[in-house]
């Protein structure tokens, strides 16, 4: 009981400081999203919010029970709603090409299959957070816009419509996700700067150089992953 009293407590911490930061950073987002002046309802938010593919580049830091797996710049194609391949290169040489689609991981050893069946699905749900919420129940809790389900609760700030944090629980233990302020990149797009994945068993940090939503994807970047 105390463990689950401490997690809300840590998360509650969480949402305060993320609403303090997100709130600094939203008056040229708010004007280049032009979004309303009021409080909005469920389906407007999910409106304003659904996009569907994503291509970025950003510095990513992967740890393993606390230590580290592997690090350097990635560039990350996401298809919502079950797609998404990773290439992460150091120092120019890549060291991590990584496909995943419909629950099957390529390009990894057999013995990180599990552990990147549940990065995969925690990195989609941290772009895609509105993936299906249009049954969610809707609150206002904060100055933030919250999002509930059974097994997922998001938390936006009113002001940017940005996501600030994410907790999912899944079969195998919690997933928490925090976001950095939130950032508006060369094409437009915005999205929080940065965000952190944690579970009990990995951490993914990545600060994002680059984002651009609804992008046209190559045939083959979901390709054969070569051994």
């Amino acid at each position: 009981m105390w463990k689950k009293r401490f997690f809300r407590f840590s998360v509650s911490l969480l949402v305060v400081a993320a609403l303090a930061s997100a709130c600094a950073h939203t008056p040229a987002l708010r004007a280049k999203r032009e979004l309303p002046d009021r409080i909005m309802g469920r389906d407007e938010v999910l409106e304003f919010s659904a996009h569907s593919n994503v291509r970025a580049v950003a510095e990513v830091k992967f740890f393993k029970d606390g230590q580290p797996v592997v690090d350097g710049t990635a560039a990350i194609y996401i298809e919502n709603p079950g797609r998404a391949r990773v290439r992460v290169y150091r120092f120019g040489m890549p060291v991590l090409d990584a496909l995943y689609n419909s629950g099957h991981v390529e390009g990894v050893p057999d013995v990180e299959q599990r552990l990147y069946g549940e990065v995969f699905p925690a990195l989609i749900s941290a772009v895609f957070w509105h993936s299906e919420m249009n049954d969610a129940d809707f609150g206002i809790e904060r100055e933030s816009y919250v999002f509930s389900t059974p097994d997922r609760r998001v938390v936006l700030s009113q002001s940017s419509l940005m996501p600030v944090l994410q907790a999912i629980r899944t079969s195998r233990g919690a997933v928490v996700i925090s976001y950095g302020p939130p950032a508006l990149f060369a094409d437009g797009d915005a999205f929080p700067e940065s965000l952190h994945i944690q579970s009990s068993s990995f951490s993914l940090k990545a600060t994002i150089n680059k984002l651009a939503y609804d992008v046209r994807l190559e045939p083959d970047t979901f390709g054969v992953v070569a051994p």
